[in-house]
């Protein structure tokens, strides 16, 4: 999860009713619920809301999962779990697109298992989507998933126990579900009921949470915006 501070929550709603939207390359009928979105959540500036999403010709988004480098009880089911997660928001947002590969080089969103994040508060890091320039010349993007196996020594889950403790399937799902949202560009939510709530996880929590409809909405947000966007859309 990333450490960047909140900002004002600022509301937005949708109207009902459907729209044909093109933003980045993409283009697809959305539904537009009435449910408010959080994309103006956390504070970014007008370059980023150009470049933190992904354009319609990178799709499907390559990923690599590595096998797990650590012991670990069932070693076999974290690789579809971590496709489970990704699955999850194409599910819910069909015009997001996966595609797993069997090589880190082929890869534009590449999974990185850690045993646990020691000394720090977090029990997974993302990177939003880096833009860059290929060897050919082309504006594509790229992006780094943290995992841990297990919760750190101190955190919420440890309890009295003094050693980290391996994540169970549901709480390790639950916090790759949130991992991706930031590879796909997703801010952190203020609300609880959001599986990109920012400050609902942490050292102390350990509720399990899914993808809600605001996480949508403000998926869809995101990638309505026009490009190139001209006028920052949460000043």
């Amino acid at each position: 999860m990333r450490k960047w501070p909140f900002q004002a929550f600022v509301k937005r709603v949708f109207n009902g009713g459907f729209a044909i939207c093109f933003s980045g390359g993409l283009i697809f009928s959305t539904p537009v619920w009435a449910f408010e979105h959080y994309l103006c959540s956390e504070k970014r500036s007008l370059q980023e809301y150009n470049s933190m999403r992904w354009f319609k010709y990178e799709l499907p988004i390559t990923v690599y999962v590595p096998p797990v480098p650590f012991q670990v009880e069932q070693p076999d089911m974290y690789y579809p779990l971590v496709q489970k997660a990704f699955f999850a928001w194409s599910e819910r947002a069909p015009f997001i697109q996966f595609q797993f590969v069997d090589h880190p080089k082929k890869a534009m969103i590449k999974i990185q298992w850690k045993d646990d994040f020691k000394n720090e508060g977090a029990w997974g890091k993302a990177f939003l989507p880096i833009l860059y320039r290929s060897v050919k010349g082309k504006l594509r993007h790229k992006s780094v998933v943290f995992l841990a196996v297990r919760a750190q020594l101190g955190s919420g889950m440890t309890g009295l126990v003094n050693k980290p403790v391996l994540f169970s399937a549901d709480e390790l799902l639950s916090i790759a579900k949130h991992e991706v949202g930031h590879a796909l560009g997703l801010p952190h939510s203020p609300n609880e009921s959001d599986v990109m709530c920012g400050g609902c996880w942490g050292f102390y929590g350990n509720t399990l949470r899914d993808i809600s409809e605001g996480d949508i909405a403000t998926l869809y947000a995101l990638y309505n915006l026009p490009l190139p966007l001209k006028k920052n859309p949460c000043p």
